[in-house]
């Protein structure tokens, strides 16, 4: 675009000194023009409003042709599509019969033709086989329960079965009644240093036996003697299952309620017998 703006440009440029009137014959197939060197600017010549020749000796001509020499001929096209059906022609003339062929092959069968009417009733036939076997039928509804049958003998004893578990501990029972009142003891001159001797509440003191069953033993010491033996338990304490002293130790079996043996303490009635106690 730049070209071509130069080349107007010359041209309005030149023509206002172009000397007027028609210009001599040119050839109409051949544009003509000059080349300004350095500025790159092309102007026409030869045609009219324009100079009919270079306007400096340092401007390039140069000549166009605006139609091109005929290049060589292309390659031949595709064919086109068929064109429509052309009109039918006059029907001929009738040849001559010809020689009659052979005789063909037979045909295939025709359809079946419609059911015909029903004949009369023929006699009975022989009894046939015996047909096999059909299939099982389904179940049937379940039938209503019938009477109860008579009672049968009764039946030998069954061996005995395993010993069942454990039954959970009964309650505590009653308290027995008073004991016979005891011989009269010694003289107890000899007896000295009374006192009650409590064992600690704590649960390791206590040996479990398993079934909420615990067992202790626990002697007077400080050279004493048990004279008696008792125990004291909190709400934990199921009952006394026994508690004796011998050997001048004491020893207790209690069952608990299930909830430990914390607090349950047992208790021993000690003194010094005649200056020689026991020592444990």
């Amino acid at each position: 675009m730049r070209r071509t703006t130069s080349i107007f440009l010359a041209a309005a440029a030149i023509a206002a000194f172009a000397p007027a009137g028609p210009l001599a014959a040119q050839d109409a197939n051949v544009l003509r023009a000059c080349l300004i060197p350095g500025t790159g600017t092309l102007y026409i010549i030869g045609q009219n409003g324009t100079p009919a020749a270079c306007l400096s000796g340092a401007h390039v001509p140069i000549s166009f042709n605006i139609v091109g020499p005929a290049g060589p001929a292309g390659p031949a096209g595709e064919a086109g599509p068929a064109g429509p059906a052309g009109a039918a022609g006059a029907a001929g003339t009738s040849g001559t019969a010809g020689v009659a062929g052979p005789q063909g092959e037979t045909g295939p069968a025709g359809p079946t033709g419609p059911i015909g009417p029903l004949g009369l009733q023929g006699s009975a036939g022989a009894t046939g086989d015996a047909g096999a076997a059909g299939l099982a039928g389904a179940a049937g509804a379940k039938g209503d329960a019938g009477n109860a049958g008579v009672a049968g003998p009764q039946g030998e004893i069954g061996p005995a079965g395993a010993t069942g578990p454990a039954g959970s501990a009964g309650p505590a029972g009653s308290a027995g009644s008073t004991g016979a009142t005891g011989a009269t003891g010694a003289d107890g001159s000899g007896l000295s240093g009374y006192g009650v001797v409590e064992g600690s509440g704590d649960a390791v003191e206590w040996t479990e036996q398993g079934s909420n069953l615990y067992t202790r033993s626990m002697g007077c010491g400080g050279g004493k003697s048990p004279l008696g033996i008792g125990v004291r338990g909190s709400n934990k304490l199921d009952r006394v299952v026994e508690m004796y002293i011998a050997g001048g130790i004491g020893n207790w079996t209690v069952r608990t309620t299930g909830s430990g043996i914390a607090g349950v303490q047992p208790q021993l009635i000690c003194a010094t017998i005649g200056g020689a106690g026991d020592d444990n």
